[in-house]
């Protein structure tokens, strides 16, 4: 499953009130709530990925994990891994 997650890139700049620092930076409030929060985001346009790796300074790649799932796990080959 691919995971959404800019928390560790939240970290490693220092942030210590991720949704605050997202809303500082022109997200609404309701969506750094949901960029930060503990529940899986439900929707990412491609002008917010953008924003995002624009603060950033990063790739998507960097916004996203994957997460392997025991029932269908990945070939050891994959490039997910």
């Amino acid at each position: 499953m691919l995971k959404f997650d800019i928390l560790p890139l939240l970290k490693f700049k220092g942030e210590r009130t991720p949704a605050l620092y997202l809303k500082k930076n022109g997200f609404s409030k309701t969506t750094s709530y949901h960029f930060t929060g503990k529940k899986s985001v439900k929707r990412l346009t491609i002008t917010d990925i953008r924003r995002l790796c624009k603060l950033f300074n990063c790739t998507p790649n960097d916004l996203f994990t994957y997460v392997e799932s025991e029932s269908k796990p990945l070939p050891a080959n994959s490039a997910m891994k």
